[in-house]
């Protein structure tokens, strides 16, 4: 149980990282604010102990800016957690609607409704993907051809995912408005966490990670003290470093992934 509990709002509570997240959080004690589309979802949610974990139903597609605004500024929360995706289902169109759109509709909903001036609130956190990134420039200089075979496999397979998430980072990095964090996991594992990671140190994409280092990961973040990791965007692989320390070290690193 951690000594600063703190109210987190998820939106695209039933995906596995947020179910994860939401396990995870409950665990320590936090309060937990679960955004989902369908009231029969509510029984897959983590149950934590008595209240902990709250099921808010509302359509991230169908809701407005100022619907969204308004649930903020109803829970009050110190965190805000973006982990919505269409999964793929539907179609590039879907994910579009979802994964750029739905972030988009988020961020202004945090800028509507106030909340980010509010001192009790430390950040919105954005689950985004590895290789994020400009498809027309060059690839980060650091990436060799295991990497380059990685990239372009992903983009064949999920492109219009790729390019959503792209268009909501770009956009959210010209905001100033909020402290945001983004992270960037690796292809994403359904097999128990190890809790050792590669944070933000250009490991190769090759190494996938589980789902569970990737919720514990987002909970680090979520628990550093206000006004730490703002305008990061880091990238998330299995490694061989604690995740305590990966989060601590990234930060005190202070260099993004995202190449603009």
């Amino acid at each position: 149980m951690t000594s600063n509990p703190l109210s987190i709002f998820i939106v695209g509570g039933h995906g596995k990282v947020a179910l994860s997240f939401t396990r995870q959080a409950a665990a320590r004690g936090h309060k937990i604010f679960s955004l989902i589309r369908q009231p029969e979802h509510a029984d897959d949610l983590p149950k934590g102990s008595s209240g902990t974990v709250e099921p808010v139903i509302a359509s991230l597609e169908q809701s407005s800016v100022a619907d969204i605004a308004s649930l903020f500024a109803k829970y009050a929360p110190s965190v805000i957690l973006f982990a919505a995706g269409a999964g793929g289902k539907g179609g590039p169109e879907r994910t579009k609607a979802v994964d750029e759109h739905g972030a988009i509709k988020v961020f202004d909903a945090i800028e509507q409704s106030g909340i980010a001036k509010a001192e009790h609130f430390r950040r919105f956190l954005l689950v985004s993907a590895v290789d994020v990134r400009d498809k027309n420039k060059p690839p980060p200089s650091w990436y060799q051809k295991p990497d380059l075979e990685r990239s372009e496999k992903t983009r064949n397979a999920i492109g219009a995912y790729m390019d959503a998430k792209y268009a909501a980072d770009k956009n959210l990095s010209g905001r100033t408005s909020f402290p945001w964090f983004v992270l960037r996991p690796g292809g994403l594992l359904d097999e128990p966490g190890t809790g050792k990671v590669a944070l933000g140190i250009h490991q190769s994409l090759v190494h996938s990670i589980p789902r569970e280092d990737v919720a514990a990961t987002l909970l680090e973040v979520a628990q550093l003290p206000k006004g730490q990791a703002d305008g990061l965007m880091l990238d998330l692989l299995s490694g061989d470093h604690d995740i305590p320390s990966s989060v601590r070290d990234a930060v005190e690193r202070g260099r993004t992934d995202f190449e603009g």
